[in-house]
């Protein structure tokens, strides 16, 4: 398992001027897998999504905006995952939990 923590990411496109991470070109998944992302704030409904690292693995930066496009995804049926009381604009991704045995990718995301 590999945590990563220590940052705080914003997940609104518009905020994008803040986004720092320490080691953002660190791979963090390794080449050829697939893993699933389970993003549960903030829902109602836990969103299960997939990420494909792909030949060359995924660098931390990569990854994280891979969770921001996900976040999206989600933002545009608000109902299907019964998103409540925080706008896009309010999160932040802060740190996350990658079992790479299992292949599971959970957030600890504030607002």
């Amino acid at each position: 398992m590999g945590i990563i923590k220590s940052f705080d990411y914003p997940v609104a496109k518009s905020q994008a001027k803040y986004r720092e991470v320490k080691q953002p070109n660190k791979v963090v998944l390794s080449p050829n897998k697939r893993y699933t992302l389970v993003i549960d704030y903030p829902l109602n409904k836990t969103y299960r999504g997939t990420v494909v690292s792909g030949k060359s693995g995924v660098t931390l930066k990569q990854l994280l905006d891979k969770i921001v496009a996900h976040y999206y995804k989600i933002y545009k049926s608000p109902s299907k995952y019964q998103i409540w009381g925080h706008a896009i604009t309010d999160l932040a991704i802060e740190s996350m939990n990658i079992n790479h045995g299992r292949g599971i990718i959970t957030l600890s995301v504030g607002s």
